[in-house]
């Protein structure tokens, strides 16, 4: 059996704001100067308007999706957040409607009882106890 720990998106966002601005760029290590990395991780430094390689990968891939997740991910998170936010609105709006159709459908029970029994009354020619039911379950219908 597997519990399913919920990650807080919130802190995964700030994690992720907290690296070194983007862009980040990924290429393959300076095999012209020996460079014996096979893919490295570049990142901009505004301060001097230059790239600088700030991690070293076993393979470009790696590389690649370290650079494409400092965009991609902090969109993703927001997107979670936003769309958890939007599941909560839902949720709370169909419980609301649920909980009206129950009392529509419990007010509908009612007059359809109030019915029958006036129903009963007027074929026991107790017309005074029918209109006293029809009438009870009108003013009901008006609170």
């Amino acid at each position: 059996m597997t519990t399913e720990t919920k990650r807080d998106l919130n802190a995964d966002l700030a994690l992720c704001e907290a690296t070194t601005p983007g862009p980040w760029q990924y290429g393959k290590g300076e095999k012209s100067r020996r460079d014996p990395r096979p893919a490295v991780l570049m990142t901009f430094d505004y301060s001097d308007g230059d790239w600088y390689i700030s991690a070293d990968f076993a393979d470009i891939d790696e590389a690649r999706f370290a650079a494409e997740s400092r965009e991609g991910w902090p969109e993703s998170i927001r997107r979670a957040i936003a769309a958890e936010a939007e599941v909560q609105r839902l949720d709370a709006k169909y419980q609301s409607m649920f909980s009206r159709a129950l009392e529509v459908n419990k007010a509908r029970d009612s007059y359809a009882s109030a019915i029958h029994q006036a129903i009963y009354y007027l074929r026991d020619g107790r017309d005074r106890e029918a209109l006293t039911v029809l009438t009870e379950v009108s003013a009901d219908a008006t609170r």
